[in-house]
């Protein structure tokens, strides 16, 4: 691509603005969609701009595709920041820490795929990016699909978390006191068995 300065930067400032802008809302989706669909959401949005950038290759492709490539990645980061917040049991105190650490593995991963971008773009051309990023696209939306019913029950109200614990006792409880009654049934049918042989 041969892009002038000034056509780069509106790129950029558009992707930028995708990433960012959209956080003003982003927790508002995930209270009202849940954790789940809002990163389904974002790898949609991921998705879309690969379709986008495999056919079309012009300046107004390039703007949509970095903005929407801005907007899977501020929702699928708002809710692994939420996910990380929910899904930990460690105490109050080291919470800073553990955010500082997700931190900084999202700010190193980043930084190493901008780095394996410009590589694969000077040696490799514009659809080895297309292939990695469906390749991390894919591998995400993999990862959710794994984690749903954990991603599911985390969106829940502690109300909810309640109410699904004792359903979930009650049929546990309720599979036992089966299994026990088969038991006893058939053991009285080997005794009255027996008492017949005999």
């Amino acid at each position: 691509f041969k892009y002038t300065t000034q056509e780069v930067s509106l790129v950029l400032m558009c992707h930028f603005l995708g990433m960012f802008v959209p956080g003003l809302i982003t927790g508002r989706v995930i209270m009202k969609i849940g954790l789940l669909y809002t990163g389904i959401l974002g790898v949609l949005f991921s998705f879309i701009a690969l379709a986008i950038a495999l056919c079309l290759q012009d300046l107004l492709s390039f703007i949509f595709i970095m903005t929407f490539i801005g907007i899977g990645w501020n929702m699928n980061y708002s809710t692994g920041n939420v996910l990380l917040l929910k899904c930990t049991h460690i105490p109050q105190q080291n919470m800073p820490l553990l955010q500082a650490v997700h931190d900084f593995i999202v700010i190193f991963t980043s930084a190493f795929f901008v780095i394996m971008s410009g590589l694969l773009l000077q040696r490799y051309g514009w659809l080895a990016i297309i292939y990695m990023n469906l390749f991390i696209c894919t591998f995400f939306g993999i990862v959710l699909y794994t984690s749903r019913d954990t991603l599911v029950y985390s969106s829940l109200t502690t109300k909810q978390k309640a109410e699904l614990r004792a359903a979930r006792r009650a049929a546990r409880r309720a599979a036992r006191e089966s299994a026990s009654r088969d038991s006893r049934a058939s053991r009285v049918s080997i005794v009255g068995e027996r008492d017949t042989i005999i």
